[in-house]
Order: C-alpha cells, then structure tokens, then sequence
C-alpha cells in the first residue's frame, strides 16, 4: 500500500481553525501509516515518503497556525518578520527550561 493512494493534502496554506484541524487529521493519518510500515514493513513500503508528506503537513500546519496569530506591531516596530523571530526565541527558551 503506497501512501500516494492514501493521502492526499488539501492544497494552500489553512486560513481557519476548521481547516488547520483537517490537516491535523491528515497528519494522524500519516503518523499511523508510519506506524503500520514498521509493523507490516511488506504491505506500506512506503515510510520515506511518509515522513517527507508527515513534514509537509507539519511545515502547513505551522504557517498556517502563524497565519492566524496578529502580531503586537508595538513591541516589534511595525516588523512582522521580527514578532515571529521573536516568538520562535521564546518557544526555544521555554522548551530548553530558559525562561
């Protein structure tokens, strides 16, 4: 079973919460398949490319989710580039226990 014949990602970028879950559901989707080509390796062949459409669908889930974010043009300057630099800082803080 190749993964090609059971995924296929809605195109763009999501723009709403209803259509950033249906990726997340895409995304379950694909880590299950994963899953099963490490138990059944001779029925889904195809686990390189399901970790190249799982990063796919991550990579939209994650611009789609920014997408939604307005950014405090007071504490950046007018610069969005910077509010999501900064942003990003901040979650690499938090999961390193930096605060």
């Amino acid at each position: 079973c190749n993964i090609m014949d059971v995924v296929s990602l809605p195109l763009g970028i999501p723009t709403n919460r209803e259509t950033i879950q249906i990726f997340e559901q895409w995304h379950r989707g694909i880590t299950l398949y994963t899953w099963l080509s490490y138990h059944f390796p001779s029925t889904f062949t195809a686990v390189d490319e399901s970790f190249a459409i799982k990063e796919e669908c991550e990579n939209t889930i994650q611009m789609g989710l920014l997408s939604l974010r307005k950014p405090n043009r007071e504490n950046t300057g007018g610069n969005t580039d910077e509010y999501v630099k900064q942003d990003e800082n901040k979650s690499i803080r938090k999961a390193l226990g930096i605060y």
